[in-house]
C-alpha cells in the first residue's frame, strides 16, 4: 500500500503578486476539481493524497467529527505533499525528486520551482517565508552528501549548494519556521537558526543552558505550539508487547531562561509532528 502523505492547512496569509493566477477557465471548472472553502478557523485542515496516481485528495476538518470532503485537484495529480507552510503546499513527483510545484489551495496560485539536480532523495524541506516575501527561500537537504540546496521561488532557475559542518553541529533532522525565524534540530542535540548573508546560508547555534535527557529516540521533531517552540521526541516503549509501541517526551523552549522545560501535559490539545516524510503533518498558523 502506498503511504498517505498529508499536510495541515489553516488560514492562509494574504499575497499581492502571483506567478500563475486563477483565470476564468479555472473559475469555471467543476466543484470537485477545487478544494472546499478553506475558511480561517482555530483548527487546521488535514489533507491526504491517495489513489494509484495520488489523483484524489481528502480534506478533513479536525474541528468537526466525521466531516470530510473528497476532491480531484489536477495540480496535485501524480504529486505527493512534501511540505506545507504559510498556507502553501510544496508538491513533488510521487516517483522522484522532480517536478516541484508550490500551490496555494485558497487562491489556487502556483509557482514552479527548479528541480534539485544530482539529488537522489531528500527528507527535509524548509520554506522560510511566504513565496512573495523577499526573504523567502526554499531549502532542501541532500542526505547523501549532507549538503543543503536553496533558491528563491519564482526567481532563481537553479539551486545554490552549501555544506554544514557536521563535526560541529551534526546532521539536521528537523526544522520549522516560527515568527520569521527558521530553527533546526541536529543529531548532536543542538538548536540552530538559519540566516542568509547575501547569497550564503549561515547556521547559528542557539545557546540553550540544558539539553533533553539522553535516551534512544525513534524520531525528534520541532513543532510550533501556540507560538512556542516544542521538541517532540518519540521513544521506544520499554514494556514488551505494550499496547502502545512508543511513548513521547515533549520539551518547550523557555525563551526567557533559554532552557528546555519538559511538559507533563499538553491539556486538551493535539500535536501533529512531521516524521521522515512518511506522513507529513504540518500545522500552518494563519
Amino acid at each position: 500500500m502506498e503511504p498517505w502523505l498529508s499536510g495541515l492547512l489553516a488560514g492562509d496569509m494574504e499575497t499581492t503578486t502571483t506567478t500563475t493566477t486563477v483565470d476564468e477557465e479555472d473559475e469555471k471548472r467543476p466543484w470537485h476539481f477545487l478544494p472546499p472553502p478553506l475558511k480561517s478557523q482555530p483548527y487546521p485542515w488535514l489533507i491526504t493524497s491517495h489513489g494509484r496516481y495520488y489523483q484524489t485528495q481528502t480534506f478533513f476538518n479536525v474541528s468537526k467529527l466525521h466531516q470530510y470532503h473528497t476532491r480531484i485537484i489536477p495540480e496535485m495529480r501524480n504529486r505527493r505533499i512534501f511540505h506545507a507552510s504559510f498556507g502553501w503546499l510544496v508538491l513533488m513527483s510521487r516517483d522522484s525528486i522532480s517536478d516541484f510545484l508550490l500551490l496555494n489551495l485558497t487562491s489556487m496560485e502556483t509557482i514552479q520551482i527548479p528541480d534539485p539536480l544530482d539529488v537522489e532523495y531528500s527528507n527535509m524541506c524548509i520554506l522560510t517565508a511566504p513565496p512573495m516575501d523577499p526573504n523567502c527561500r526554499i531549502i532542501f537537504n541532500d542526505p547523501l552528501s549532507k549538503d543543503f540546496l536553496f533558491c528563491r521561488p519564482g526567481i532563481d532557475s537553479e539551486y545554490t549548494r552549501q555544506k554544514i559542518s557536521k563535526e560541529v553541529f551534526g546532521f539536521v533532522i528537523s526544522s520549522i519556521t516560527i515568527g520569521g525565524n527558521t530553527f533546526c534540530w541536529t543529531s548532536l542535540g543542538k538548536l540552530l537558526t538559519i540566516e542568509f548573508e547575501e547569497s550564503n546560508l549561515k547556521f547559528c547555534q542557539v545557546m540553550v543552558r540544558n539539553k533533553p535527557r539522553k535516551t534512544f529516540c525513534l524520531s525528534q521533531d520541532l513543532v510550533e505550539f501556540h507560538g512556542e517552540l516544542l521538541l517532540v521526541r518519540k521513544l521506544m516503549s520499554r514494556v514488551t508487547f505494550c499496547e502502545w509501541p512508543s511513548t513521547f517526551e515533549i520539551y518547550k523552549l523557555d525563551s526567557c531562561a533559554m532552557e528546555w522545560v519538559e511538559m507533563k501535559s499538553i491539556g486538551d490539545n493535539a500535536i501533529f509532528p512531521q516524521t521522515m516524510n512518511i506522513m507529513i503533518m504540518v500545522y500552518v498558523a494563519p
